[in-house]
């Protein structure tokens, strides 16, 4: 009796509207997606190569010693070869990028992720808000409980047959859209590379499972398909909009933290202090009758001591800043997560390498990198200024034998682990969605 219910369920489906609406929709969103970025993704090829050869070429004619921190800083992220499916965090888009071209500023390219976590989270409810109610209105359901099987039985089955049938749109899509990727001949994917793609492929059915028995939980606690489908957009809207946009205010509210034209502020002030201790030290060095070089070494000394001391409150300004907005952050990121899309999204975006947590892995390699280029520059320049007592800060350098940053991604195993949590709270809301239908529809009137 299961396969039955299961395959009726399945066939009224592919046999329906929704279905060929839901199967061109995925389709051609998914395959337009896979051609749009993958060219996006050579652009992002030649500019990362083009800021190699810059930074490459400063170093040929303009290595001072003292303007390396800047360089430094400015250490570019290789893109991945899977943000020609995933472009996870967008990078800021500043006023002269969007004078050159407002487009992508105003409408970012659509991603796989935003694909699966908006489209396909829509399409789970629509193939499954009249699941019980709907057979309800024709009549269907009571003729189907008059046989000698159980509400479990029947529940289970018309998640199986109408998620199985939401699948065929999906999966087709997927693999159109990968095929576009594959065939291009400046993408090649590796080995990794496709594991990554089976794991973001196995969250998104996840994902995607969650909608689809939180629909039925809204077939089970409605007596009419116009209110199960009114509903369904209802809830729809707050779980896929509302939660993720208005956590971070509800954040801002709960955790206050300072603007950053505050901490400039501040930080301003410091500066404008320092200057003006400065000034009086100057002037009070001058008033003592110093001259020549012993006027020289204790205004330097009084500099020095200023300077440290401006670092030490700057930075502590800055520490404190960035440990509240980090804290504001995790009080937002705590919040979205009460819907499933931006879990999912979390999960995606850190299992694709372009999420927060490669982020984070990126900023840790550029540190490290810095502190051995510090290591090389220091003997470096110990062992020029013995050969040359004169070297000075503005003289350039030859540091062709300086070593190159070379960024490895988080392995496979890392990004599991960094979503573990992520990956259970779909679980979760799985297994909430669900129960809380079984236990609606025990109550249901199938009458």
């Amino acid at each position: 009796m299961f396969w039955n219910i299961a395959q009726k369920e399945f066939l009224s489906n592919i046999l329906s509207l929704r279905f060929s609406v839901a199967f061109l929709l995925a389709f051609i969103l998914m395959t337009l997606s896979a051609y749009v970025l993958t060219s996006d993704y050579e652009h992002q090829v030649e500019d990362y190569s083009a800021r190699v050869m810059a930074k490459e070429n400063w170093f040929a004619q303009y290595a001072h010693s003292n303007r390396m921190a800047p360089i430094l800083r400015q250490t570019p992220k290789p893109p991945t070869v899977l943000s020609a499916l995933f472009r996870g965090i967008p990078q800021d888009a500043d006023v002269e990028s969007f004078y050159q071209s407002p487009m992508p500023a105003l409408f970012p390219l659509m991603d796989w992720l935003f694909i699966v976590g908006v489209v396909m989270s829509l399409l789970a409810l629509i193939f499954s808000y009249d699941a019980i109610c709907g057979e309800r209105e024709d009549g269907t359901l009571s003729l189907t409980m008059s046989y000698p099987v159980s509400r479990s039985v029947v529940l289970l089955s018309k998640w199986t047959g109408g998620f199985l049938s939401l699948l065929m749109p999906f999966v087709t899509a997927w693999f159109a859209g990968l095929h576009i990727v594959n065939i291009n001949p400046n993408i090649h994917l590796s080995g990794r590379d496709f594991g990554v793609l089976g794991l973001v492929f196995l969250v998104s059915l996840l994902y995607i499972a969650a909608f689809f028995a939180l629909g039925i939980l809204i077939s089970t606690r409605t007596r009419s398909a116009v209110a199960a489908i009114m509903t369904s957009l209802f809830v729809w809207v707050i779980f896929a909009l509302g939660i993720p946009n208005l956590s971070p205010y509800v954040a801002a509210q709960i955790y206050p933290t300072p603007s950053i034209a505050a901490l400039e502020h501040k930080i301003n002030a410091i500066y404008d202090e320092a200057d003006r201790v400065k000034s009086n030290a100057w002037r009070e060095l001058r008033a003592k009758g110093l001259k020549g070089a012993e006027f020289e070494k204790a205004g330097l000394e009084v500099v020095n001591r200023v300077n440290r001391e401006v670092n030490e409150k700057v930075e502590k300004l800055k520490g404190d800043f960035q440990r509240k907005a980090d804290r504001q952050t995790n009080i937002a990121l705590y919040i979205s997560c009460l819907s499933p899309f931006p879990v999912f999204m979390y999960a995606g975006t850190d299992l694709a390498g372009a999420g927060r947590y490669s982020e984070a892995h990126f900023n840790k390699a550029v540190g490290r990198y810095i502190s051995s280029f510090w290591d090389y520059f220091n003997a470096k320049w110990k062992k020029l200024k013995s050969e040359n007592p004169w070297l000075a800060g503005e003289d350039k350098l030859d540091l062709s034998d300086r070593p190159r940053f070379q960024y490895q991604e988080p392995s496979i195993r890392d990004r599991i682990n960094a979503t573990l949590l992520y990956i259970a709270l779909l679980f979760l809301f799985n297994i909430i969605f669900f129960w809380a239908g079984y236990i609606s529809f025990l109550r249901y009137d199938v009458r």
